[in-house]
């Protein structure tokens, strides 16, 4: 649980002993973040005992962490993406080879050509609407 005060200046500086003159922290902008674990321990170590390094990892842990954790179930959603579009492609096609098997076998029962079956359907493919 995260505790916002909102309160004057004032008597922030006399509750928390800090003077006017006095810098109460610093913000250090990387150009990168690799490595920003060793700079931290670095100035860590450089810094005397009141002070305190914190990572925007640090600061911000629970972010990352819930970031990290969308990561994982990614593979398994596409995955169920994957099998549902293969089923509805195999559906359709399957139904679209049982209602020209009714026609294929009128037009074979006249003694149609294959080939001419075959140019005459994909024409009709071809040239249909919908």
């Amino acid at each position: 649980m995260i505790l916002y005060v909102i309160s004057l200046l004032r008597p922030q500086e006399k509750l928390l002993g800090f003077r006017k003159d006095v810098v109460s922290g610093y913000e250090i902008k990387l150009s990168s973040l690799k490595g920003i674990d060793s700079i931290a321990t670095l100035l860590q170590t450089r810094l005397p005992y009141p002070h305190y390094i914190r990572t925007i990892f640090e600061i911000n842990r629970p972010l990352f962490t819930w970031i990290e954790l969308q990561k994982k179930p990614i593979p398994i959603i596409l995955g169920l993406i994957i099998i549902v579009a293969i089923f509805n492609i195999v559906s359709a096609l399957l139904m679209l080879a049982l209602e020209k098997t009714h026609d294929i076998g009128i037009l074979r029962a006249l003694r149609t050509k294959r080939s001419w079956i075959m140019s005459l359907f994909f024409l009709k493919d071809l040239f249909s609407e919908s």
